[in-house]
């Protein structure tokens, strides 16, 4: 069982096997102590030495955390501990996840500042464990959920050492002593050794930090096991024999059985564009165990991968009728984000599907070639009459926007606007009455807004001087005789039109008939024969009737 790490610092002054040499300890409690993180922006996610119980420790100010993301580093390490040297670092952390958007990160630096001793990753939003090192295998329960506050997390005690390149780790919980992750080796994403910076990463709101007790001091008897260093390599390779990727060396000690890890046989890539293949892994099953590490000149371990399929696929709207709306192709067990309209018009009437998790489009895994798609759960509006509707990034001539908010908060995950000096014509329309909606996606306020027309004269206008993702608009116009429905020039990559629609309104008191089976005779409300094949909006002997 591991010591409490207040009574381990202790035990340095006392000597465990003999006084060793304190690089560098913070633990606070000085008089007129300061932080000694900065925050990358003002203003968030201050860092402020806090007391509880006569304890005090470094934490981030509680008011500033519903906030956008930054980063939090500390220097006070750098310099104290040279590169390649062997030394054991303690020190007590909360780390709680965010609760929009991840990953959040707490990351040791080596002396050089390139690249990490230790790299803890948020499993997501709302995570209550951590990756260690990039390696999808390895984790440790380090927070308590996401948007948690300071004294809802536990503090946990963690014990990094490093002895002849190779990284040693253990978590405890810091009230009970009972150790929560203990590895023996843990593949160090330094190859230089040494301490530099320390960082705590946020990507937006309510994650919250706090430090204590930091102590980094010469490597003791009993800090990392008495073992041997060695190391195995593992070589990727086709079912041919031919040499897929590099090797990857990895440091062990002699004895340790190797595992194959779901890092080490994940998909990966090769080529560029249309040369670009994908790679399975073939031969064995995550987490075997291989060998037990002997001799480094012994330990080469092959892994066999072979291509993946290439897979078409369409993704098909189920409103009304059902219709495909695209095509695509991607790899075997590709995961590929299915977009979709707000709105599809069935033979005049509009059907809708609300936004999942804020954007309109679905994951699927493709297992099959020629694989559909089918986008569910599309719901009638009755909103009739419409004689036109678009998604505006599916016009040709209009240029789509690409920035990141602009399209995932739009309809089928994209918008566009007129980047040309000439109206752009949407439709034409005869003589009639007429409603026209439209909706912008501004996620950066544009002063000049959006302009709709039928001929010369104006029939809307979007005002976005004010952000926002939704800003919809209407109104209704008269035509005396046949015109042209324009789009006018303006708009850019972060202000874009997501979709229009326009209604018939010229006859009011639409009279609604039933058609239960697509193409067969139906009567209206006067008896009169109706043949309609799809629902929607039908003229008959110049009258208008609704077919639901």
């Amino acid at each position: 069982m591991k010591k409490s790490l207040l009574f381990a610092a202790a035990l340095l002054t006392c000597g465990m096997a003999g006084a060793q040499t304190v690089y560098f300890s913070q633990d606070y409690e000085a008089e007129g102590a300061t932080p000694d993180w900065t925050s990358s922006v003002g203003g968030r996610f201050t860092p402020t030495i806090f007391e509880k119980e006569g304890n005090h420790y470094l934490g981030v100010n509680q008011e500033e955390r519903n906030n956008n993301g930054c980063v939090l580093t500390s220097t006070s390490l750098q310099g104290k501990v040279e590169a390649g040297a062997n030394f054991t670092m303690t020190f007590d952390v909360k780390i709680g996840s965010s609760n929009n958007q991840s990953p959040v990160e707490f990351s040791i630096y080596d002396a050089e500042n390139k690249n990490k001793m230790l790299h803890l990753t948020a499993t997501g939003t709302y995570a209550t464990d951590y990756t260690i090192n990039d390696n999808s295998s390895d984790k440790v329960t380090i927070s308590e959920g996401g948007g948690k506050g300071i004294d809802d997390l536990m503090w946990k005690s963690v014990t990094l050492s490093r002895k002849e390149g190779l990284t040693y780790l253990t978590v405890s919980n810091k009230e009970t002593g009972t150790v929560i992750y203990e590895q023996n080796l843990v593949a160090t994403l330094s190859e230089a050794g040494g301490l530099g910076k320390m960082e705590f990463i946020t990507k937006r709101y309510n994650a919250n930090f706090a430090i204590d007790n930091v102590v980094v001091r010469e490597l003791a008897d009993g800090d990392v096991p008495q073992a041997a260093a060695t190391s195995y390599t593992i070589k990727y390779q086709d079912e041919q024999g031919n040499k897929l990727k590099d090797d990857v060396v990895v440091n062990t000690v002699v004895g340790t059985t190797i595992s194959i890890t779901a890092d080490q046989i994940a998909p990966f890539y090769t080529g560029e564009g249309d040369e670009q293949q994908k790679w399975l892994f073939k031969n064995q099953t995550p987490g075997e165990d291989i060998v037990a590490a002997e001799e480094a000149s012994d330990n080469v371990f092959v892994l066999t991968f072979r291509k993946a399929g290439v897979y078409n696929y369409s993704v098909t709207v189920d409103a009304g009728m059902g219709s495909t709306i695209y095509t695509d192709k991607g790899f075997e067990q590709d995961e590929v984000y299915a977009a979709y309209p707000l709105y599809v018009n069935v033979g005049g009437t509009l059907w809708t599907k609300a936004a999942t998790n804020k954007e309109y489009r679905q994951v699927f895994t493709l297992t099959q070639d020629n694989q559909e798609l089918a986008i569910t759960g599309y719901e009638n509006t009755e909103i009739g009459g419409v004689v036109y509707y678009a998604e505006a990034e599916n016009l040709e001539g209009l240029t789509a926007a690409v920035n990141g908010n602009t399209t995932i908060r739009s309809s089928n995950a994209g918008s566009a606007y007129n980047a040309g000096e000439e109206n752009f014509k949407l439709t034409t329309l005869p003589a009639g009455q007429y409603k026209i909606y439209a909706v912008a996606c501004a996620v950066r306020a544009y002063s000049e807004g959006f302009k709709f027309l039928a001929g010369d004269n104006d029939i809307l206008n979007i005002d976005t001087s004010t952000a926002n993702n939704w800003l919809a608009a209407n109104a209704t116009f008269t035509l005396t005789g046949e015109s042209d429905i324009f789009m006018a020039p303006g708009g850019n990559t972060n202000a874009a039109i997501d979709f229009v629609y326009i209604q018939d309104t010229t006859v009011t008191g639409i009279e609604s008939v039933k058609n239960e089976t697509a193409g067969a005779a139906i009567y209206n409300l006067a008896g009169q024969r109706v043949v309609k094949t799809q629902k929607g909006l039908y003229i008959q002997n110049g009258k208008k009737y609704m077919v639901k």
